[in-house]
């Protein structure tokens, strides 16, 4: 059990896209139980983020394990940073921050131990030291900015794309960070970062009635 890190998912009772998908069944638990309980079981200090009335939504006996940051009222922010401050404001002298989402249910165990592990004592192959850590997914390709902006790379040039420089996107599964870097630099990755590449069902975001869809389908499968 890691007691270095303080874990924190951000829980919405309201949902633009998907009501109350949150708290919607997926399987035998609702959504936000499974990514909960894997991080429960490695991090000893799990907190939510969320409103009076979405902690109140949670069972008693998930009060009683989980730590609880207020959140005044739910809102739309225009910039992820933001959520990222709140949270770091009210957990300023934590060592390690892990904020982790209800919303990727298939990710594993391993995963989320990978990344605060490289945080923690990790270090990159030049034997520097890891200041964060996240989940993305890879991609080798030939990209366009759209209408006139061009191509990402040299259009002269086509090599096969196993040979083409990795790009990674980041996935809304997981971040570990320290509140310095968001605090005091603004940033929710930092200078020399840990990448977990995750794919398949690990990379899976749910965000629509489809993709709720589509997880459940998944869980059908495995059965």
């Amino acid at each position: 059990m890691n007691t270095d890190v303080i874990a924190v998912m951000p829980i919405k009772l309201h949902s633009e896209r998907v009501r109350e998908k949150n708290f919607r069944p997926l399987g035998d638990l609702m959504l936000f139980e499974w990514a909960l309980n894997k991080v429960a079981e490695i991090v000893s200090d799990v907190r939510i983020f969320g409103t009076a009335e979405t902690y109140q939504r949670l069972s008693g006996d998930w009060r009683q394990r989980l730590g609880w940051i207020e959140e005044e009222k739910e809102r739309v922010r225009e910039d992820s940073l933001d959520f990222f401050r709140e949270i770091m404001q009210a957990v300023p002298d934590a060592k390690h921050v892990m904020v982790f989402h209800a919303t990727s249910p298939f990710v594993s165990q391993k995963t989320y131990q990978a990344c605060l592990d490289a945080v923690i004592d990790g270090t990159d192959v030049a034997g520097d030291p890891y200041d964060s850590a996240l989940t993305v997914t890879e991609h080798r390709g030939w990209f366009w900015r759209p209408g006139r902006g061009g191509p990402i790379g040299d259009p002269t040039r086509v090599p096969r794309s196993q040979t083409l420089e990795p790009i990674y996107r980041e996935t809304s599964s997981c971040w570990v960070v320290s509140p310095e870097l968001v605090l005091s630099d603004s940033r929710r990755v930092g200078y020399n970062p840990y990448f977990r590449v995750v794919e398949g069902i690990e990379a899976l975001d749910i965000d629509t009635d489809a993709d709720f869809e589509s997880a459940t389908a998944t869980l059908s499968r495995e059965d």
